[in-house]
């Protein structure tokens, strides 16, 4: 596969991850010692 078309192919899984109640957390969203997204627990 290309760069391009596999880039492509993120691009479309992410936005269907993300039309269909997924959540785009930072990266650094994730608390390591905790083992969560704390940010998004909030």
């Amino acid at each position: 596969m290309s760069e391009t078309s596999e880039k492509s192919f993120g691009t479309i899984i992410g936005f269907h991850l993300l039309e269909n109640g997924y959540l785009n957390v930072p990266k650094n969203g994730f608390d390591r010692e905790h083992g969560d997204f704390g940010i998004v627990h909030q």
